[in-house]
């Protein structure tokens, strides 16, 4: 068996700001890591760090760009467990599309969530909405709702994923260093 990893996060944005300030969620953010380190997760997201816009699939890091700049963001990280085969073809899928490079991130897609507002658009997606259709695809969560209706905060109270830590960014940055500060032991 091997692992993926839901991470949540809550950055400093504005988009980010906007989304807490309107929801509460203490999360705002969702991104998929093949390792606990989240050296490296893909998501969809800003593809520079100081600007909104060009947003797409990206291959970000807890140790570089925005999320390096957060380093008080609140943040959990969540385990899976999925089959040798797939976290092979999950990683090799990542790869392609960052290759290909036409997937976009869905504008519209955050507020039409908000508003229970299911929609689909070929290779648009919005953060949430990535992470719930690969843990579909992988059967690590039934489809109980569309992908494009889950909320970046709904994945921390999905008993099919088990908490591994949570704290504040840096926290998990420094970890490789010290695992005493984290609130649950990987």
């Amino acid at each position: 068996m091997a692992n993926i990893y839901v991470l949540l996060i809550r950055s400093n944005t504005m988009f980010s700001r906007m989304i807490h300030m309107v929801t509460g969620a203490q999360y705002t953010h969702a991104a998929i890591s093949l390792d606990p380190n989240c050296s490296r997760v893909y998501s969809f997201s800003r593809k520079y760090t100081y600007i909104p816009l060009p947003a797409g699939f990206v291959s970000e890091s807890v140790h570089r760009g925005l999320m390096h700049k957060c380093r008080n963001a609140p943040f959990a990280l969540y385990r899976a467990q999925i089959s040798e085969e797939q976290y092979r073809r999950l990683e090799q899928r990542f790869e392609r599309m960052l290759a290909v490079g036409k997937f976009h991130y869905s504008l519209t897609g955050p507020f039409l969530c908000f508003f229970g507002i299911q929609r689909k658009k070929s290779y648009h997606y919005f953060c949430s909405q990535f992470v719930a259709e690969i843990l579909q695809e992988l059967g690590v969560i039934s489809a109980k709702k569309p992908a494009s209706l889950y909320q970046p905060v709904d994945f921390a109270f999905l008993s099919e994923l088990e908490l591994c830590c949570k704290g504040n960014l840096g926290e998990l940055q420094n970890r490789r260093e010290s695992r005493k500060r984290l609130s649950v032991s990987m």
